[in-house]
């Protein structure tokens, strides 16, 4: 998104805009001080612009369209300013920040962990700290998958494309725009909730819509021999593609790409995985801040089943986990 230069010259000179994002409603901003290292997030109301930032271009978003939600948060196609749906879609997910306000100090985890129960820290629930978690995780890779694509770096073509990263408190306008669509938004995110939100590529061919015929749905999807089943040899290529890739450059592993939920296919029959459950590994190379955050997210066997995967090559093969 490309913001007028007078919305820029508004912007004090320790600031920088980093992104400027268009909900239809408002316009968010997210900023870097200079003087501080940090980045945030603020929003403009439409009706709050000056008549000297009536020139502000942006790729002009009228509302959302919802697609469905899960622990993990909701997602969204955005629709163009003639009505008609655009080739983009938005996630929302609640979590919490990477570092304390102000700062570039982590984000004390162990702190928010020692005051949640056994049970807390096994379900999944909306806003709990195990879903929670998991979001971070996945926000910043896909913060650095944007960063990547900015940078013409590649990346596989069994990863969507990244337009728009930015996080923090939820504005009003964005969370009115959400109740509007889900009417469960509400309860999802509260006043104030401290959010991710990345645009990326609308993929057409998923579950919901039987892949759109492309491919077969009635298989047992908890069989990681069926799954790798000559049949969906197109499935696992790309799958071995993004494990190699987000593993040896990134320093990610995956799991729950077992799930139709969580891939599906572009108009040209391409493969894409939008929704990973990724975790930093290996822990040995983590701060204790990081490291006891994935522990909460490996599951049954801990990291110990992807290093034997690893080892023995089926994780960059499989779809196990």
């Amino acid at each position: 998104m490309v913001a007028s230069l007078d919305i820029i010259k508004e912007i004090p000179s320790k600031e920088e805009l980093l992104i400027a994002y268009d909900t239809g409603n408002s316009v968010i901003l997210k900023k870097k001080n200079l003087t501080e290292d940090i980045e945030y997030i603020t929003s403009i109301s439409l009706k709050d612009l000056t008549s000297q930032n009536t020139s502000f271009q942006s790729e002009q978003m009228e509302g959302m369209q919802y697609l469905g939600s899960g622990v993990g948060g909701s997602v969204y196609r955005l629709i163009n300013d003639d009505g008609k749906p655009s080739n983009k879609a938005i996630k929302i997910v609640r979590t919490f920040p990477k570092y304390k306000p102000h700062s570039l100090i982590p984000f004390n985890y162990s702190n928010l962990l020692s005051t949640t129960s056994p049970k807390e820290r096994k379900s999944y629930a909306p806003g709990g700290i195990k879903s929670m978690t998991m979001n971070r995780f996945q926000a910043d890779f896909f913060r650095e998958l944007r960063h990547r694509q900015l940078q013409d770096e590649s990346t596989p073509r069994s990863i969507p494309k990244i337009y728009q990263y930015v996080e923090g408190p939820i504005g009003n306008a964005l969370r009115e725009e959400i109740i509007k669509e889900d009417p469960a938004g509400d309860k999802k995110y509260p006043q104030g909730t401290y959010v991710a939100i990345w645009v990326m590529e609308y993929i057409p061919c998923i579950w919901a819509n039987d892949f759109c015929g492309k491919i077969e749905t009635k298989r047992n999807w908890n069989s990681v021999r069926e799954l790798n089943d000559i049949r969906y040899s197109q499935e696992n290529f790309a799958y071995n593609e993004i494990a190699t890739f987000v593993l040896d450059d990134l320093g990610y592993v995956m799991k729950d790409l077992k799930n139709p939920r969580n891939f599906g296919f572009r108009a040209n029959g391409e493969v894409v995985f939008f929704d990973p459950v990724v975790i930093p590994y290996p822990s040995q190379n983590l701060d204790n801040n990081t490291a006891l955050m994935a522990s909460l997210i490996y599951g049954f066997g801990g990291e110990k089943k992807f290093t034997k995967a690893i080892n023995n090559g089926t994780y960059y093969t499989m779809r196990q986990f």
